[in-house]
């Protein structure tokens, strides 16, 4: 899976990472028909139409980035003809270890995102050298700001909600 090369700019600032594994927001690489706490769900398909839902990126993702790494990833699925793992018809949240061992996670905090990106040659190759490489500028001073916070709270509120 190419999610976690990709979490960087579906889940682009600190608090993205807060709620991973809490309520029904995914921790893991895994997919189900029905189980909101998967990273990808199935719904139900009536007759011949059906949606797949990927349930990590939040409303902080720039959507034009997001759609071009996720339609690449897809792409690079279909042309390397990856099969789909068995799905996880679990609730991971209250899944025993034996469970979420054998899965790959998503990062766990901004620090790991940048990790996981910065050392991606799909993530290089689908959006260019220069746009990653001040992308992640970015997200390097925000990752520091966020550590050198004393108050995360007023981290939040003063980087994302004070109009200068």
């Amino acid at each position: 899976s190419k999610t976690p090369e990709i979490t960087l700019f579906l889940n682009p600032i600190a608090n993205s990472y807060e709620r991973f594994g809490k309520f029904d927001a995914p921790k893991y690489v895994s997919w189900s028909h029905q189980n909101h706490a998967q990273l990808i769900r199935f719904p139900a398909a009536t007759c011949d139409r059906l949606r797949v839902e990927l349930r990590s990126p939040d409303p902080s993702t720039n959507p034009y980035l997001a759609f071009a790494l996720i339609i690449a990833a897809g792409l690079d699925g279909v042309e390397n003809g990856l099969q789909l793992p068995p799905s996880v018809d679990v609730d991971l949240r209250k899944a025993g270890t034996g469970v979420t061992e054998t899965l790959e996670q998503l990062p766990g905090s901004l620090n790991q995102a940048i990790d996981v990106a910065e050392g991606s040659s799909f993530v290089r190759n689908t959006i260019g050298e220069e746009l990653l490489a001040k992308f992640l500028a970015v997200k390097k001073v925000e990752a520091a700001d966020f550590a050198a916070a004393v108050d995360k709270a007023v981290f939040y509120r003063q980087r994302f909600f004070d109009v200068i």
